[in-house]
């Protein structure tokens, strides 16, 4: 309603007192949809900010206003420099003219995100917001109109009432169907009608609150909050007010989102822990097969691919275990316990993640719960840190790799191919062990080394097989992975990322693991 004609019943005479005789001394631009004018009497500067904003358009009149000295542009220059000879607001529209001494006008359309700021003379016109293209022809522009508001024309014109009375807005109907418009009879509404004008009369401006909504109003409904009897006193300290709280708004909005992203995050990483956890548990083949092996080495001919052997726990059932044929009976089983110890120091971890992940998501569920009931901005203060400090946390370490601690070994896996390059040429040392998936793409995998001490089997059938799975043989049974010293391998000039030479390479079959 701070665009409405009733208020500008109220606002115009105040300017007028205010700015006749004074002297346009600036008028520019330095934000996209916003005007500044500024008007000088010889003794002070009195300054108009006119925002078009999407969510918010507004006059306002702040006590000063600094030009920024770069990025701000020059508006109606011919206007500038020219006195004020008085203030006509247009009868019934949403629309008053600033007159200068040469005869032209400066004409303001307060029409929300659709106004615009002209400026006419008799050589023509000058357009504020020129993406407007109807205002560069508009007419009739300082012309107004006749509203009979009489009980017989409100009558015979009763079903079409709301385009007659074209100087209510929103707010003015929402005013009349709570105070029981809806169910009086004709003379009732006119009455209430001609009561709500009488209201808009008096010189008392309110801000209303609503369905997380604010309005300026000249009429009290819902929660309303006096802003005083002075038009531009009123209309500052309503825009001071909706610019706080829709920072503050705007920030719980961000938080909240930042924490449902978050919560979703623990929550699906909870639950794929806890279903690797729930598959671990109650798979337990490579200790059975490992001991089914033992027991039947009288019956494992040298080079078997396949045993099938009865199981322990169910007599009569029997399962087929594939071996290596290139190992003897109790290698193969040596393997099988290998990955049944595996399992279970996996067990382990996992358990030590979900109760970190726990920890986690509950302190998460609370810090959201205490930014939903916040209800101003110093509340926020302490989450919108913490949301920086993680931001900044994240840009600061990310790190070309993933990381992984196995048997107190550190295996680094590059996150992409630039970054594959970074971690084998500047993050490991020449010592280190370097693994990839033999003839495919994938990721650079690097065992860090101990001084003095050989990297154990399994730590290397660890890393091998995160480097088949973040290759494009992840989808196969086994995958081949070379591996040697980082010293041995080499970048040659003009090689895409990612790609290098290998020299003294081994070679190991392995699963894909993740």
């Amino acid at each position: 309603m701070q665009n409405s004609y009733f208020f500008f019943q109220h606002l115009i005479p105040r300017l007028s007192g205010l700015l006749t005789g004074s002297t346009l001394v600036s008028s520019f631009s330095q934000e996209k949809d916003e005007l500044v004018l500024e008007f000088n009497n010889g003794k002070k500067s009195f300054f108009l900010r006119i925002i078009f904003s999407p969510t918010l358009s507004v006059i306002v009149f702040p006590e000063s206003f600094k030009r920024a000295r770069n990025n701000s542009a020059d508006i109606f220059p011919a206007a500038v420099m020219r006195k004020v000879m008085g203030i006509r607001l247009i009868e019934n529209e949403r629309t008053f003219l600033i007159q200068l001494d040469n005869g032209s006008d400066l004409v303001f359309r307060m029409h929300g995100p659709s106004g615009n700021v002209l400026w006419l003379s008799g050589e023509g016109r000058e357009v504020f917001r020129s993406s407007l293209k109807s205002d560069a022809t508009a007419t009739n522009l300082n012309s107004g109109r006749v509203i009979n508001w009489s009980l017989e024309f409100f009558t015979q014109n009763l079903e079409s009432i709301q385009s007659h009375y074209v100087t209510f807005g929103k707010e003015v109907w929402k005013w009349l169907q709570l105070n029981g418009y809806d169910t009086k009879t004709i003379q009732g509404k006119h009455q209430l009608i001609l009561s709500c004008l009488k209201l808009m009369e008096r010189s008392e401006f309110y801000l209303c609150r609503g369905n997380d909504s604010m309005y300026f109003s000249l009429l009290p409904f819902g929660v309303a909050e006096s802003l005083g009897q002075d038009p531009i006193e009123a209309i500052n300290r309503y825009y001071h007010i909706v610019v706080r709280d829709s920072a503050f708004l705007n920030l719980k909005r961000s938080l909240l989102k930042h924490q449902a992203a978050k919560l979703a995050q623990l929550e699906s990483t909870l639950k794929k822990h806890q279903k690797r956890l729930e598959v671990i548990i109650s798979d337990t083949h490579f200790r059975e097969w490992a001991d089914l092996v033992m027991a039947n080495l009288h019956r494992i001919e040298p080079g078997t691919k396949v045993l099938t052997a009865e199981r322990f726990v169910e007599p009569g059932v029997y399962v087929e275990i594939r071996l290596k044929p290139e190992l003897s009976p109790q290698k193969n089983a040596e393997v099988f316990y290998r990955k049944a110890r595996n399992r279970e120091e996996e067990v382990v971890r996992l358990r030590k993640t979900l109760s970190e992940l726990s920890h986690s998501l509950a302190v998460e569920q609370n810090r959201n719960e205490r930014i939903q009931v916040a209800e101003n901005l110093p509340a926020l203060k302490e989450f919108d840190e913490v949301l920086r400090s993680n931001d900044a946390s994240v840009q600061k370490k990310r790190l070309p790799y993933l990381q992984e601690v196995y048997l107190d070994y550190h295996i680094l896996v590059g996150r992409s191919s630039a970054d594959n390059d970074e971690l084998t040429f500047r993050v490991a040392s020449k010592e280190d062990l370097w693994l990839h998936a033999r003839d495919v793409a994938g990721s650079h995998v690097i065992i860090r080394h101990k001084p003095g001490q050989n990297i154990p089997k399994p730590v290397i059938e660890r890393a091998a097989a995160l480097a088949a799975y973040h290759s494009k043989r992840k989808g196969e049974s086994l995958c081949p992975v070379a591996y040697t010293r980082r010293k041995f391998v080499r970048k040659r000039k003009g090689d895409p990322a990612g790609m290098v030479v290998v020299d003294r390479e081994q070679v190991i079959l392995i699963e894909p693991a993740s």
